[in-house]
């Protein structure tokens, strides 16, 4: 190999294939909250059982992350995101075993051709320790 792009690698990697090997949680719902999609890491890190492909459709808030007490909280990202903006901040809640996890959020709107199918992309790093 004498040129970064020669090699086994296809330069146009299919979208799903990032998404399944990435190390970053990703969360897709749409505009009522419902969801759309979680990737594989994801539903690790939450530690979700089953398939991550049955969570689509259900509530956000059967996820875990977000808990009663953070409902302003997710409301303002919401409302930010729905009218383009990025949104940033740090959720408490229960993971699917019950053990307990801070995540630092970062959504996004997701662009689609239809205003009203309009969705939200959040993404996950690893959960931060209690004591960051």
């Amino acid at each position: 190999m004498t040129r970064w792009d020669e090699g086994v690698f296809d330069p146009y990697l299919p979208a799903e294939l990032v998404l399944r090997e990435a190390e970053i949680g990703v969360i897709v719902a749409d505009r009522h909250g419902n969801i759309l999609f979680v990737n594989e890491f994801a539903a690790r890190m939450l530690r979700l059982p089953g398939d991550p492909v049955g969570l689509a459709g259900q509530p956000l808030h059967t996820l875990g992350f977000i808990p009663e007490g953070d409902v302003a909280k997710a409301d303002d990202l919401s409302r930010q995101v729905l009218h383009g903006m990025s949104w940033e901040g740090t959720f408490t809640g229960t993971r699917g075993d019950g053990s307990l996890v801070f995540i630092r959020v970062t959504a996004v709107p997701l662009r689609v051709i239809k205003a009203s199918d309009s969705a939200t992309a959040w993404s996950r790093s690893a959960p931060l320790s209690p004591g960051r």
